[in-house]
């Protein structure tokens, strides 16, 4: 299929019709060779001439299909099925081949590392056993081609902690209700292939993985790949659906087009807004303890060139914020006390002069505080402008960041950004506040500071492990919580005497074994220590209440997941291992009746008594 692509190849393979198992009569001699079989129509498209000169089945296990590891091949829907795409379609911008279909499989036998960490094409070499009839899951990443490293997908680490929640998963699989099969993450990528609708990859790509038999799929990374992807689900036949655990998708604009089919353990949108409001009120109070008459400045920045990342979806959310005994916007209406600044806005957008002149812009309110909605990208560019930009007669602002992305290295990092220096300016950090989910459950601590710096160490050259640990976290829980529900849908499918279990079965499972409503279901957390007494729970019939690593996967009926968030500040010492600031918990937010709430020590060690 040279020069199709994945697009054209879902067609020419004629994907529709994937999920249509065949019908095969064994009443007397139909068949010499294989095409006598499948020239009796639709419903005998994949089957073969048996021993018995009767029409069979192409395959019913994919010890039938000589799969290998260079080229990955399962029996699904009755066939024989590649589970790598063709990768032929350039990029004309780049002259690389596009990654908008599946190019690597993982099976947690290997430790990343080197280019793998930072080269699609190197990651596309790792080569796995995926075994007999192995479990499929998808994962979808960012836009991004395969020779080229992508800060939204392998800097940040994801298939890390997939790798190294498969390394753990995968050492029980003779345990498993159908035994010995192990379970496999297959690698996608859905960029538009020039000359192909908005859409057209991620919806080839869902094709591509519901003929493999993907029984869920993790990601996409971004709300608007999310959004391509869970249409295509919705669109296709029942029989090709499959559940998305996504952990990145921030909004819920998708989760009405299939329900019960789409499962965010990450906050929403929404969700930000009291934990910054109440980060707002508490900087508010600071400024009165010193002048209880002062009115403070706020101004927002949105970053509306990351089409991503999607800021600008926040503005309406923190036009409720409150200061000043009135809402935001009544403070820009009354005062001139709120000002909202757009990256993309014309005055702003130049690569070259925009970050430059909207520092300038920003200083010319001399706000008391600022609130970056923001990709990396501005955000390790933009606090060092606008402290240049003040004199030093001038008070400095305060720094309010909202993002779960919170490793940012112009806060940090060392280094001033007022004077470019490498010494430490110690009152920009003090200026500097955030909120995010909670990092300190037992969970997450033993995973990033244990289980992974030692499964890193394997592969020869890896450098010392370092941030983010959040997409490291966020990939290896989402691991665990399909391995649970699939282990659930095994037992309950070899019950009633099947072979194998469906999408559908692994959806009606999550409940059972995210029982957070439920008083008697013993706590699990996301840990290989964890593994056989949690197993041994689901297998005797018991619910369990699992936790992940960040997510408290105590999901609503609508699929979302509540989460714990905490406030944090940058140490006054920097890291011994990486030279950065690291950031340390200022308390765990509660929720008050004011709407405001606050955060307290006493919260953090509640919360993490829970999940141990």
């Amino acid at each position: 299929m040279a020069g199709v692509g994945v697009v054209g190849a879902m067609a020419a393979m004629g994907m529709a019709d994937s999920a249509c198992s065949i019908v095969v009569s064994t009443e007397g001699e139909q068949c010499s060779s294989d095409s006598d079989c499948t020239a009796r129509g639709a419903d005998f498209e994949f089957s073969k001439c048996g021993p018995q000169k009767t029409c069979v089945p192409q395959c019913v296990s994919s010890s039938e299909c000589g799969s290998t590891p260079t080229a990955p091949t399962v029996c699904a829907h009755n066939k024989c099925a590649p589970l790598l795409t063709p990768q032929t379609v350039t990029d004309p911008a780049t002259g690389l081949p596009t990654a908008s279909g599946c190019f690597a499989v993982l099976d947690g036998s290997v430790t990343l590392g080197g280019d793998m960490l930072t080269k699609t094409d190197e990651l596309a070499k790792v080569t796995s056993d995926v075994g007999v009839d192995p479990i499929v899951i998808g994962y979808m990443g960012d836009a991004f081609t395969r020779a080229q490293s992508s800060n939204n997908f392998l800097d940040r680490l994801i298939p890390d902690g997939i790798q190294l929640a498969l390394s753990s998963v995968n050492s029980k699989s003779a345990n498993f209700p159908f035994p010995n099969r192990k379970v496999v993450v297959l690698l996608c990528g859905q960029t538009d292939e020039p000359g192909t609708p908005a859409g057209a990859s991620a919806a080839a790509v869902a094709q591509h993985l519901a003929s493999v038999g993907a029984k869920a799929v993790i990601g996409p990374t971004n709300e608007p790949k999310s959004r391509e992807v869970a249409a295509a689900i919705a669109a296709s036949d029942q029989a090709s659906q499959f559940p998305i655990v996504s952990s990145w998708l921030i909004g819920q604009s998708a989760v009405s087009s299939i329900p019960g089919f789409l499962w965010l353990p990450a906050p929403q949108r929404a969700d930000h807004f009291l934990p910054v409001q109440a980060a707002l009120s508490g900087i508010e109070t600071s400024f009165h303890a010193v002048d209880s008459a002062k009115k403070i400045s706020v101004t927002l920045v949105i970053d509306t060139g990351d089409t991503t990342g999607e800021w600008d979806k926040y503005e309406s959310t923190m036009a409720a914020l409150k200061f000043n005994g009135k809402l935001a916007t009544a403070n820009a209406s009354d005062d001139k006390l709120y000002h909202v600044y757009r990256t993309g806005d014309a005055a702003y957008s130049d690569p070259t002069t925009g970050p430059t002149a909207l520092a300038a812009a920003i200083h010319a309110d001399l706000p008391d505080v600022i609130i970056p909605l923001a990709g990396v990208t501005i955000i390790n560019k933009l606090p060092g402008l606008v402290e240049k930009s003040f004199k030093a007669s001038e008070a400095k602002p305060h720094w309010l960041v909202p993002s779960n992305q919170s490793e940012f290295p112009s806060f940090g990092s060392p280094g001033t950004y007022a004077t470019g220096s490498t010494t430490v300016d110690q009152s920009v950090r003090d200026r500097v506040t955030g909120v995010r989910v909670y990092r300190g459950s037992a969970n997450y601590e033993q995973v990033t500071q244990t289980d992974y710096p030692a499964y890193a160490k394997k592969a020869a050259g890896r450098p010392t492990p370092q941030a983010p640990f959040e997409s490291i976290a966020r990939g290896y829980e989402d691991v665990f919580l399909i391995y649970y529900a699939a282990y659930k849908a095994a037992i309950d499918a070899s019950a009633g005497g099947k072979t194998d279990f469906t999408p559908v079965d692994l959806v009606n499972a999550i409940p059972f074994v995210t029982a957070s409503g439920d008083s008697n279901a013993a706590p699990f957390g996301c840990l290989t220590d964890d593994l056989d007494k949690a197993l041994l729970a689901v297998k005797t019939g018991n619910p369990i209440k699992l936790h992940g690593l960040l997510s408290t996967f105590a999901f609503t009926n609508q699929g979302v997941a509540s989460s714990q968030w905490e406030r944090w500040e940058l140490d006054s010492t920097p890291s011994k291992v990486t030279g950065n600031y690291p950031f340390v918990s200022k308390g765990c937010f509660v929720p008050a009746p004011d709407g405001i709430g606050k955060f307290t020590d006493e919260k953090c060690i509640e919360f993490k008594q829970q999940t141990q």
